[in-house]
Order: structure tokens, then C-alpha cells, then sequence
């Protein structure tokens, strides 16, 4: 009996040794991957995310909503976050994408529709502006690029001021407009 004893126990501890060795090659050995370790709950990485964006760590915060957008391509939260943030970095086409992606995913969204708008006018009073100093002062067009301006500057800062009073958690842009969270 001794001897099925002793064979048995060389053979556990032969058995043993092979898995804690294919244990360890497993961890170490050539199909280990650290990149495809398990990563934050995605409500952990929006909350890291939002975090950035409010401290305005603008460049933190599109890193990784854009990770996220990349696994979830339909939250449309986030696609309204990286509009703000192209937004608030003078980025407006890619600010004018991200709206767009958030009415893909949610046509609704009242905040995706009204910060497009404002893009939009910056846009609009950005290029009135080029015009107006790349024309000739003698161009018969002169006078009406500064018009339209002018019109649209009167109109905007009072829509501006409205929203802002009808919602707390506005951005002011550079030229008149708000962009809402």
C-alpha cells in the first residue's frame, strides 16, 4: 500500500508542478497581453471623464470621452460633451460633427440642436468678420458684410442672455453665444 501511496504522491506533485508552470506561462509566456487586462466599469471611465470636464481639463476629457464614443458609439451624452469641449477649443467643424452624432443617436436632444445653432453663429460671425477685414474699404460689399454683422451680433446677445437666464449651467463663447451641458 505504501507503494500506491508513494507513486500517487509523485504523480500530484508531478501534476501540481505541470499547472502552476502553465499558471505561470500563461501569465508570462507569449500570449500574455497586459493591454487586454479588464478595464473600468463604464460608468467608472465617464465618471474619470466628467471629472475632467469640469475642471476643464479639456485634453483629458476628450481622450477619453473619445475612448469611450469608440466602444459605445450611441451615447449620446458624450457626443454633446466632445461638442462642448471642440467648442470651448475654437474647433467648430469637429464641434459641428459631434452635434451631428448626437442627432444620429437621439434626434431629441434639445441641447445637441441648440449648441449646433450657436456653432453655427460663431461660424457665421467668424467668417462676417474675415470678410469684413479681408475686403477692400472701397468694395460696395463693405458696408453690407458690416451690416449683417452688426444685425446678427443684435440678435444673438439677447437669445444668449435668455438662455442663459432659462437654464443655469451655460458656457459664454467668445462671440456671443452659449453652449449648453
Amino acid at each position: 500500500m505504501s507503494r500506491i501511496h508513494e507513486e500517487c504522491g509523485r504523480a500530484v506533485l508531478a501534476l501540481t508542478a505541470c499547472l502552476l508552470m502553465g499558471g505561470c506561462v500563461g501569465m508570462n509566456g507569449p500570449n500574455f497581453n497586459p493591454s487586454v487586462a479588464p478595464q473600468p466599469s463604464l460608468d467608472v471611465r465617464l465618471e474619470r471623464a466628467d471629472v475632467a470636464y469640469r475642471e476643464a481639463r479639456l485634453t483629458d476629457a476628450e481622450r477619453m470621452y473619445r475612448e469611450i464614443i469608440d466602444q459605445h458609439p450611441r451615447l449620446t451624452e458624450v457626443w454633446v460633451r466632445l461638442g462642448n469641449i471642440y467648442t470651448r477649443q475654437n474647433q467648430l467643424d469637429a464641434a459641428v460633427r459631434a452635434y451631428g452624432h448626437a442627432l444620429q443617436s437621439d434626434r431629441h436632444e434639445g441641447r445637441a440642436w441648440y449648441n449646433l445653432s450657436v456653432v453655427y453663429l460663431k461660424m457665421a460671425l467668424g467668417t462676417l468678420e474675415h470678410a469684413s477685414h479681408a475686403l477692400p474699404q472701397d468694395s460696395p460689399y463693405l458696408g453690407l458684410i458690416e451690416s449683417q454683422y452688426q444685425s446678427l451680433v443684435s440678435r444673438v446677445e439677447p437669445a444668449a442672455n435668455d438662455a442663459r437666464a432659462l437654464t443655469p449651467r451655460r458656457e459664454a463663447l467668445a462671440l456671443s453665444g452659449t453652449v449648453s451641458h
